[in-house]
């Protein structure tokens, strides 16, 4: 995993926090609240889990390209099972020249599309929206990737999590959030819809039950 956005510390916070389902904010406060005994039991036993997990994290901000293909290549040959590539995220890399912004980044993603075919390997590419969409009160949309159309082009696969409360704190789908596929190069779009806890870092288990249908177009069935 390439964290350019967080550091190494503030990235073991998170994962610590997600897998003892203990919120980050108490994690943070235990020197005024505390945390009881069962907080240090589900601690425990995530820092035991985490332990045993095969991730690598680098955090080097100031990473560019071709040093990133580089370190990949080079851990490929050292551990042939390595199962995935994560970067976090991709305008924070220093890109290559170009006369447009645009352009650095297509030539980015064209590299990294290249990188995943060479070593066999799946690249978790991050990327933000642009400023329009994160004022729109709507879906996310693949044209709403930031800087560039090359990210919708060479993606095999895009996803976008969204929380309709988000944008309309009325929803009567609180509490839920969204795992948007909207392109699949060999297979299906759709959505998973997941029960969302506030204070962790990632949905929780698939939600069963039957979402309300509103009656505004910007909220329907999922």
């Amino acid at each position: 995993m390439f964290s350019l956005e967080m550091g190494g510390d503030q990235l073991f916070e998170r994962q610590v926090s997600a897998k003892s389902k203990v919120s980050s904010k108490k994690l943070k406060a235990v020197g005024t609240e505390g945390l009881d005994g069962d907080d240090w039991s589900f601690i425990t036993k995530a820092l035991t889990e985490l332990a045993e997990t095969n991730i690598y994290v680098d955090d080097d901000p100031q990473l560019s390209v071709p040093v990133l293909i580089k370190k990949c290549r080079d851990f490929k040959e050292k551990h042939p099972d390595l199962a995935l590539i994560t970067i976090d995220y991709l305008t924070l890399m220093k890109l290559p020249d170009a006369s447009r912004r645009d352009l650095a980044v297509g030539e980015a993603t064209r590299l990294m599309k290249l990188l995943a075919k060479e070593l066999k390997t799946p690249v978790l590419l991050l990327s933000q929206l642009n400023r329009e969409a994160d004022k729109a009160a709507r879906e996310p949309r693949n044209s709403d990737l930031r800087d560039s159309g090359s990210i919708e082009q060479d993606a095999d696969v895009i996803i976008f999590p969204y929380r309709p409360e988000v944008h309309d704190p009325e929803t009567v789908n609180k509490g839920l959030a969204r795992i948007m596929k909207t392109k699949v190069r060999d297979g299906e779009v759709g959505d998973v819809c997941l029960k969302f806890e506030m204070g962790h870092f990632y949905p929780t288990n698939l939600v069963m039950q039957e979402v309300v249908k509103e009656e505004k177009p910007m909220r329907r069935k999922f």
